[in-house]
């Protein structure tokens, strides 16, 4: 008979505390894969198989557990990053907020003065007219006349409410083309 032992024991020893490696959880995978193949294998022993397993579940486990912490660790990380971004977002949509305000002032001085330039040497200031833009009175009132000028409309495409029919199909509407599918998730917590 043939021993499953030689397969997984000693092969991957565990890292001594160097912290995780993938490869080695890859390869603990795979070992769980053969064990599994060698379970109908007549030549093989039961018991090999089994000592087997004992090994690499300890193994796996202890990797598997290196990994989710490190997902814990990298996910605090981001959730920390996410918050600084939202400081330095608030801090610098404050800034634009201010220099917005000093813009409007200063356009609010020059046209009270009557100054449409002014150039030096680190700086142009200038008012300028704006393209003409729509300005709607009645939007109601428009869009009953262009009813009759389809010209002056934009045609958006229809577009599937998913909510909708996921809701109708679950309610045993049939809907041609349409089925309800679902997926597998994974957590670390």
């Amino acid at each position: 008979m043939r021993s499953a032992a030689g397969t997984a024991a000693g092969k991957f020893p565990s890292n001594g505390g160097r912290g995780m490696n993938l490869f080695e959880m890859f390869e603990l995978s795979q070992q769980y894969r053969q064990v599994r193949e060698m379970c109908g294998d007549p030549e093989i022993d039961a018991q090999a198989v089994l000592d087997t397993l004992d090994g690499i579940a300890g193994e796996f486990q202890e990797k598997a557990d290196n990994i989710a912490c490190l997902v814990k660790e990298l996910e605090a990380q981001a959730k920390a990053m996410r918050a600084e971004s939202d400081a330095l977002a608030q801090r610098a949509k404050a800034r634009s907020a201010k220099a917005d305000r000093l813009k409007e002032f200063l356009y609010r001085q020059m046209a009270l003065a009557g100054v449409r330039k002014i150039e030096t040497p680190r700086n142009l200031l200038q008012i300028k007219k704006t393209p003409a833009s729509v300005r709607f009175e009645d939007e109601q009132g428009f869009l009953r006349w262009a009813a009759a000028h389809p010209e002056y409309l934009r045609q958006i495409p229809p577009q599937p409410d998913k909510t909708a029919i996921k809701e109708a199909v679950k309610a045993g509407t049939a809907i041609p083309g349409v089925s309800l599918e679902s997926g597998e998730t994974f957590s670390v917590k």
